[in-house]
């Protein structure tokens, strides 16, 4: 028994299949399209900041991310002048204090990421800033640190898609009220030790002729 194929009918399944896989292919791209538009609106936006305000308590340098989606840290490098400090994990910060002249204890809260630390969106976290117990001396120090000197650092970070990003952002501060508080702070530093030297030499031979017999 033979059966007859309408014509029509065949025809009819052909624009279907068509209009079927047309669909699938307008809706793969349309799928496609709303992850890519996601991926750039909730990006993380990831970058270190210098922030001197006394109604949030914030003096010093901080990591924030002004981006509307986490970020996952997988680099950083600090640079002051020609000398580079790279790497997570350990703790930057007293080498730089060291290397810059600025051994005060007491005076900072330092932080620093580990490999692959999450920062949240509008997350703002302290890399160097005045602890809140620092006494008052140690803000002009801060100042001394951030203004005579050029400090850059770099990020290096992703998104959770996986998307790599980076910044680099000068941190220093360019203000003529601070560079010449700095200034100021760094002559009575040195006039101070100047002081010292010269009473330690004036009570030496005092000291020397006390001790003879």
């Amino acid at each position: 028994m033979k059966f007859s194929i309408n014509p029509d009918a065949a025809r009819y399944a052909t624009i279907v299949s068509i209009v079927s896989a047309g669909i699938s292919i307008v809706s793969a791209w349309s799928a496609h399209e709303a992850m890519k538009s996601n991926e750039l609106v909730y990006r993380p936006y990831v970058v270190a900041t210098q922030h001197f305000d006394d109604s949030e308590n914030r003096r010093g340098i901080y990591l924030s991310n002004a981006g509307l989606g986490p970020a996952i840290i997988k680099g950083m490098t600090v640079t002051i002048g020609t000398r580079k400090y790279a790497g997570l994990g350990p703790s930057i910060w007293s080498r730089v204090q060291a290397d810059a002249g600025v051994g005060a204890t007491g005076c900072f809260r330092t932080g620093w990421p580990r490999p692959d630390d999450p920062l949240k969106a509008g997350e703002i976290v302290p890399l160097l800033t005045l602890s809140d117990k620092a006494p008052p001396p140690c803000l002009p120090i801060l100042l001394k640190l951030l203004a005579m000197n050029e400090i850059a650092i770099d990020i290096q970070y992703e998104s959770v898609h996986g998307t790599a990003f980076s910044s680099t952002r000068g941190v220093g501060i360019h203000d003529p009220d601070a560079m010449q508080i700095a200034r100021q702070y760094d002559d009575i530093e040195r006039r101070i030790a100047e002081l010292i030297k010269g009473m330690d030499a004036v009570h030496a031979p005092h000291a020397a002729s006390s001790a003879q017999p």
